[in-house]
């Protein structure tokens, strides 16, 4: 087991939430004050896994792990074994009268729950790393005052621990196994002998005296079965009158379960009550149908409403198109005078166009040079002198003929704006008029529509009148559909009703149908007569019921009669049977019996050849197990407990006690080696400083004790792996809290290289010590600081 994280909170000194990471401290020290809380450190490693509290007398009581004036204690132990990674987690809470329980414990694994008690976190903890919490203090834990327990202990406990440590229950279990082999043969070796004494009468002799049975049993049956048709005649008679008697009181009980339903009255009654319902409903249905047609033929005496919908539609339209004419008119006026004012700027752009053009002719005369010279072309007659153009004469018109131009242009393009402007408005007053001629014939129409037509008031009136006859028309509608509802709730009443009736006819037809065969009266129709019907099938069933029971009871007899002459017959067979020694039971065929008697003795036969075959086969197989069981004796005694593995145990014990003298011998300056005395199993001490001489362990001073004592500890840790059988327990982990102090400054820097051996391993080795010679040594401490009624924890790597 190797500490990964430890998480406490209101435990002893630590009040707040102090978290211990172990992770890469292979080799620390816990160091701080005395009473800083250094050994709860450890206190509370152990209480997660176990529950208890080294250093407390009583280990029951969780109340004293609570710090002082808190309501509850937390621990969380983080740990491997392994490559496993697990969780103990504890919460002890104060409880009336000063007591306190562990209201919550829990252990994990990869986030399942492995345990979730306070005893069973305990029980599973202890198998998991295979110690007791008594042996977990002694080779994992040291705490204080407890450092030489294992030296000091009684032989049969540290016996105990290495049987844990070592696995050497293993060895218990192959000598139980090879025990209960033994046993197993030997209760083989009883069964097989008892099996030949149950085929020991499986002899010669008795083989041929079931042959000679046999025989006899065969020329039995062929006398016996000469008899056979006499009693099948026998057999077939009982056979029919048994059938008789059992149709006949079938018949009876039939006949008997026949009774007259009890409620035919009450469905009368119903029928009544419906018919006189559905009545009510037709009448209700007739009122109401007689009050809507009435107001049916007064809403049909105000005329058609759509009739009198069109001419509102008719008067609101022609009102809508005489307002539409009235805005046409206005607009046909402003499309005339859009058009005048077109009309007046076309006549000055075409005055202006006729200027410019005037204007133009006049320049272009006085320069026709320019104007000849411009349509001259090289090669062609010139249209003056008729000679041939040979070149173009150069130079540029006069600046008059080019103005002139441009004036006729602009003139020319304001003569077509204006025209444009002349045609569009010309052409949006014949638009303008259209629409006004075009209102003016939708106002004819309209008006044509209205023809016979009331004022308008008149068809508002008759609108209005039948909007309310159409309401009350409506409402009689809904009446004449509640009555329709009511006739049809009555007509499903009356229906139900008639339905009753015909599932009673139809019952009565079935346990008619059901005596067919036993003719019953004749029935009569009517739903008033259907009691009487009931009452004389009733009757009827009842007297057929009384004769068929004295019939079936008339055939039981005979059924006796016949069985007793049958019987008798039997009897004088069974009387020729004693002849061959066949004893034939009363009431059973001898034909049968002495078949039956032929098949068991043939079996019998076949039985005493095989169990001769068997007792021989018995007998080789008893040798083999009787040679199985005293070698698994064998094997059993040679691993007993007081052979095998005492002498493992021994040699284990001498191991530790060679490791430990090897460190004891540089801890003691060569003084001391340690010893197993081989008549009590104690521990013993060779003083070589004192020629040699063996003591007891416990003669040792305080200092001394305390050197072996920490001697033997590494030695455990250290050892233990290569004497353990694989599975069992490994100390991955080992804490030392022991009075370092007492050491001289030589002597500590001994027991330092040695712990620092130790870890060096790769096992996590904790020292718990205020002296910081030795803190300072190691690569990780953790101070623990006390402030107030409060501790902390404090890591520094080196």
């Amino acid at each position: 087991m190797r500490p990964a994280r430890l998480e406490l909170e209101g435990f002893t000194a630590f009040r707040e939430s102090t978290v211990v990471d172990f992770e890469g401290a292979d080799l620390f020290a816990l160091t701080g004050a005395t009473g800083s809380g250094k050994t709860s450190v450890l206190d509370a490693m152990v209480f997660a896994l176990y529950g208890n509290v080294p250093r407390l007398a009583d280990q029951r009581a969780v109340a004293p792990v609570i710090a002082q004036g808190m309501a509850e204690a937390r621990i969380r132990l983080d740990f491997t074994i392994g490559d496993e990674s697990f969780t103990a987690t504890r919460i002890v809470r104060r409880t009336k009268g000063g007591g306190a329980t562990t209201s919550e414990a829990r252990l994990e694994a990869n986030g399942e729950v492995l345990a979730g008690t306070a005893d069973e976190v305990s029980d599973a903890v202890t198998r998991l790393l295979g110690l007791t919490y008594d042996h977990f203090t002694k080779c994992v834990v040291l705490p204080q005052g407890e450092f030489a327990r294992f030296l000091h202990d009684k032989p049969a406990a540290r016996q105990d621990l290495l049987i844990s440590l070592l696995d050497l229950g293993v060895y218990d279990q192959m000598a139980d196994l090879a025990g209960k082999r033994a046993a197993a043969a030997r209760a083989e070796a009883n069964v097989l002998d008892a099996r030949l004494d149950d085929l020991a009468g499986a002899t010669p002799d008795a083989i041929a005296a079931a042959t000679r049975r046999v025989t006899a049993l065969v020329e039995l049956v062929g006398d016996l079965d000469a008899s056979t048709p006499e009693l099948a005649a026998l057999d077939a008679e009982a056979e029919r009158a048994e059938d008789d008697a059992t149709k006949v009181a079938d018949d009876a009980r039939l006949l008997a379960t026949v009774k007259a339903p009890h409620d035919l009255a009450a469905l009368h009654r119903r029928q009544v009550e419906a018919v006189a319902e559905l009545a009510s409903a037709i009448d209700g249905v007739t009122g109401a149908d007689a009050t809507l047609s009435t107001a049916e033929a007064t809403l049909a005496s105000l005329g058609d409403r759509t009739v009198l919908a069109r001419w509102l539609d008719g008067y609101e339209r022609l009102a809508g198109l005489r307002e539409r004419r009235v805005k046409a008119k206005v607009v046909v006026v402003e499309r005339r005078a859009d058009l005048q004012a077109a009309q007046t700027a076309l006549d000055a752009a075409q005055a202006a166009l006729d200027a410019a053009v005037e204007a133009e002719d006049v320049i272009s005369a006085a320069h026709r040079a320019h104007r000849v010279r411009a349509d001259l072309v090289v090669g062609e007659p010139c249209p003056v002198c008729l000679h041939e153009v040979e070149a173009l004469p150069k130079g540029k018109a006069a600046p008059a003929i080019t103005a002139s131009r441009k004036a006729r242009d602009k003139a020319e393009r304001d003569r077509r704006a204006a025209g444009e402007a002349h045609s569009a408005a010309s052409q949006a007053l014949a638009v303008a008029n259209e629409k006004l001629v075009d209102l003016g014939a939708d106002i004819g129409g309209a008006s044509s529509a209205l023809d016979g037509a009331p004022v308008l008031d008149d068809v508002q009136a008759k609108l209005d009148a039948e909007t309310r006859a159409s309401a009350e028309v409506d409402g009689f509608r809904a009446a004449v559909a509640s009555a329709r509802a009511a006739h049809a709730k009555a007509l499903a009443q009356r229906e139900c009703v008639e339905a009753d009736e015909r599932d009673s006819r139809a019952y009565f037809d079935r346990v008619r149908d059901g005596l067919a065969a036993l003719q019953p009266p004749a029935r009569e129709g009517g739903s008033v007569a259907l009691l009487d019907e009931w009452n004389a099938l009733a009757e009827w069933a009842s007297v057929q019921a009384a004769a068929k029971a004295e019939a079936a009871r008339e055939l039981h007899e005979r059924v006796v009669t016949i069985a007793s002459e049958r019987a008798a017959r039997l009897a004088l067979l069974a009387e020729r049977c004693a002849l061959v020694d066949l004893v034939v039971p009363a009431g059973v065929d001898p034909a049968a019996a002495a078949r039956e008697t032929l098949g068991r003795t043939r079996a019998e036969l076949d039985a005493l050849e095989q169990r001769a075959g068997d007792a021989e086969r018995l007998r080789h197989e008893l040798t083999t197990v009787e040679s199985s069981a005293a070698l698994a004796r064998g094997l059993a005694l040679h691993l007993d407990a007081r052979h095998f593995e005492k002498w493992l145990l021994d040699e284990a014990m001498s191991e530790l006690a060679l490791g430990a003298t090897e460190l004891l011998r540089t801890l003691s300056g060569e003084q001391y080696s340690l010893r197993v005395d081989s008549k009590s199993g104690n521990f013993v001490v060779v003083d070589h400083r004192n020629a040699d001489e063996v003591r007891a362990a416990r003669t040792l001073s305080g200092g001394e004790t305390f050197l072996t004592s920490l001697a033997l500890a590494l030695a455990l840790a250290d050892r233990i792996a290569t004497l353990a059988a694989r599975g069992s327990a490994r100390l991955e982990s080992i804490f030392l809290d022991e009075g370092f102090g007492t050491l001289d400054p030589e002597t500590l820097d001994v027991v330092a290289s040695a712990i620092e051996e130790l870890g060096a391993g790769g096992r996590l080795v904790g020292v718990v010590s205020h002296i910081a010679e030795l803190a300072e040594r190691l690569p990780v401490r953790y101070e623990v600081r006390r402030t107030g009624n409060a501790s902390t924890v404090v890591r520094i790597d080196r």
